[in-house]
Formats: C-alpha cells, sequence, structure tokens
C-alpha cells in the first residue's frame, strides 16, 4: 500500500496485495450445526390465534417451545438449560423490546424434532420472562432461526402441522403459492413490504408477536401519519417499551395487501424496519426454503 498526501489529506494512490487471497476467504464461516434427516413426514404442533408451539428434545430432555420465526436463534430458559446439560461458554446480550437485555452462550449436543436431529449447536439462554409472551402456555424457549436454516421446513397452519426436509430433496411447490426472496442476513426472514403505498421497507414474519404491525417511530416525519389513539407497554428481553399505537391504512407484504390495521411505533426500530405478527402470518401456510433464499406463502382457504 503507497500512501500520498494530497492538499492536506492522506490519500491511497496504490494498493497491492503481498499475497495471492484464497477464494475460501471470501465465504462466511461454515455452520458447525449438522442435521440428521430421519423423518419427512408431517407432525403435529400447537397452533393458536396468537402464536405457535412445538415440542422437542434438547440433549435428551423433553421440552416445549414458541416456534418464533422472527428470532435468529434458538434461545433456551435458563433453568430449562441448566437441566438439559446445555454447557456455558460466555455471556452475551441480545436486543429487542425494552432494549437490550443478558444472555448466556450456551452448547448443546443436539435437538431432536419430529423425528430428525440437528446436532452440534450453539444456543443462546436468558432469563424466563413469562410476560414477554403475554402468558399464553407455559414454555421452556424459544426455537427460530437455527432450525430453519439448514433445513426446509414446511409450516401448514391450516393443518397444524410441520415437516422437515433435506434442501437436497426439495419438495414440490403447492399450487398457489407465492414465492418471495428473503433477506436472511438478519437470521430471520425479512420481506420487501410498502407502508401505506408510499414508503418501502423490510418487515420481519414474527410469529412470536401475537398481533402487533411494528414500525419505527420516525414513520411519521416520511408521509405516513399514524393517529395516536392508543399507549401499549410491550415487554421483551431488555425490559418493558411503552409504544403509540393507532391505525394504518394499509401494509403491502409482497404481492399481499394487510389493509385497515393497528400498527404500533417503537424507538428501538429504525425507518426502513418493520415487523408482522400472528394476526397477519394465520392467513397463510408456509415453505420455508432459506437454504435457496426463498419463502413460499400459500393463502389459506379455510378462514
Amino acid at each position: 500500500m503507497v500512501i500520498r498526501k494530497r492538499r492536506g489529506f492522506l490519500c491511497v494512490t496504490k494498493f497491492e496485495l503481498d499475497a495471492p487471497v484464497d477464494p475460501q476467504n471470501l465465504h462466511p464461516p461454515l455452520p458447525t450445526a449438522t442435521w440428521t434427516f430421519a423423518n419427512d413426514r408431517a407432525f403435529p404442533i400447537h397452533v393458536t390465534p396468537s402464536a405457535l408451539f412445538v415440542d422437542a428434545k434438547i440433549n435428551g430432555v423433553e421440552g416445549h417451545f414458541y416456534l418464533d420465526t422472527g428470532t435468529g436463534v434458538i434461545a433456551l430458559n435458563d433453568d430449562f438449560a441448566d437441566r438439559a446439560r446445555a454447557s456455558v461458554s460466555g455471556d452475551s446480550a441480545a436486543s429487542g423490546f425494552g432494549g437490550v437485555g443478558k444472555t448466556r452462550e450456551r452448547h448443546i449436543d443436539s435437538i431432536e424434532i419430529g423425528g430428525n436431529t440437528l446436532s452440534n449447536v450453539r444456543v443462546t439462554s436468558i432469563a424466563h420472562r413469562e410476560s414477554e409472551h403475554g402468558n399464553l402456555e407455559p414454555t421452556d424457549g424459544m426455537i427460530g432461526f437455527d432450525l430453519f436454516a439448514g433445513a426446509v421446513i414446511e409450516l401448514s397452519l391450516s393443518d397444524a402441522t410441520m415437516r422437515i426436509l433435506d434442501p437436497q430433496t426439495r419438495p414440490a411447490v403447492p399450487s398457489g403459492a407465492a414465492a418471495i426472496g428473503v433477506d436472511l442476513s438478519h437470521n430471520a426472514p425479512r420481506l420487501p413490504a410498502v407502508v401505506n403505498g408510499k414508503l418501502p421497507i423490510f418487515v420481519t414474519l414474527d410469529s412470536g408477536d401475537p398481533d402487533l404491525v411494528v414500525l419505527s417511530d420516525d414513520v411519521e416525519r416520511h408521509g405516513v401519519p399514524l393517529i395516536d389513539t392508543e399507549e401499549l407497554t410491550a415487554s421483551g428481553i431488555g425490559g418493558s417499551e411503552l409504544l403509540r399505537c393507532g391505525p394504518l391504512s394499509s401494509l403491502t407484504v409482497g404481492p399481499f395487501h394487510y389493509v385497515n390495521i393497528r400498527a404500533c411505533e417503537s424507538h428501538n426500530w429504525p425507518l426502513h424496519e418493520g415487523t408482522v405478527g400472528m394476526d397477519f402470518m394465520r392467513h397463510f401456510d408456509y415453505l420455508f426454503d432459506y437454504p435457496h433464499g426463498l419463502l413460499y406463502m400459500i393463502p389459506r382457504h379455510d378462514l
């Protein structure tokens, strides 16, 4: 590298490599967790109007978990993680409603779910906060992105079933499905959307959120009026946060129009980010094909 001073500024005028770059260094590290696919049949999950639940074994210990498409990790309650002998590797932090909260990094040998096994998995654990999900039903944690990342997941809310499939043998796409390219850089499915026909954003499909559409509190300064009709306290990993909520005309998510809805503003959301919860998600069945960067949404006809 050659640096010269020009008009008071330091400028790079020549850049040379001392050694060739290994192409492998241009790719992210390979995941350490691996799947053993042993069952491609559908198995039952618990579907409610406001949440999804699934049973799994962590290191052979049975647990009951939120199936949370909006979380980037598998997060266990601390007490369950201790019972499952999940070894602790260090302290960490995670953000959500209320700001940032403390977590612990852990390692587990296996997650058995629906007859399939995910091995050598890094997880986090958190102090259990029942209020985070409105006391819907007792759970041992949340299962999110790391379950979806290396498999194809067929999620049928119509039948209350789930299938875990080897991405090497992709299933047939159901008739009427809309294929949407998803941004997975935040370890959650982010889809292109437009607020009130004018403000482009990305929304995260968050099955861990019962009903809210959450937007940045900057949207009103960018042409999206949100009439303040109520305040709502939302609880999350960082504590509690007071949200301003009101009616929103429309939110277009991919090819689908979500109209006459309630939305809330959070100061923890950037301008071009948002989330939609189960009130939106419950209208569809899904095929999550994260290994190929795709999400298939199939409108339900039983509602």
